[in-house]
């Protein structure tokens, strides 16, 4: 599913996309589970493949489970073999944050504090 430009809105997640200096930036607000992880993967890997920089906005997340893992892995997984390509996590909640370490995503995925600080890193 093609991401619109003022967001889409499966279920329980809202998903919303920005380009900032050639950087994709997809900020998500909501809950991430089975029921929204198809169309958070489309946008994910379709912000992936049209700029290969990627920040991820977690702010507004207040759960995610292992289908939410598995589509930013994928999405990563979909990035390393291309040179000057990444994904970076921004802001994830305490919650998100928790699932990221349990998961070890958190070694193998940049996260920052911040969307700036994605940015600028």
């Amino acid at each position: 599913m093609p991401p619109a430009e003022n967001g889409i809105s499966p279920d329980n997640l809202s998903i919303h996309t920005a380009t900032r200096d050639g950087i994709q930036v997809v900020t998500l607000t909501g809950e991430i589970d089975h029921h929204v992880s198809g169309p958070l993967h489309d946008v994910l890997q379709d912000h992936a493949q049209n700029t290969g920089r990627l920040v991820v906005d977690f702010a507004g997340v207040s759960f995610m489970d292992s289908t939410g893992v598995r589509a930013l892995l994928s999405t990563a997984q979909s990035l390393w073999d291309r040179p000057d390509t990444w994904m970076r996590i921004a802001a994830p909640s305490a919650p998100v944050r928790h699932v990221l370490e349990l998961v070890g995503l958190d070694t193998v995925l940049a996260v920052y504090p911040t969307v700036s600080a994605a940015l600028t890193a």
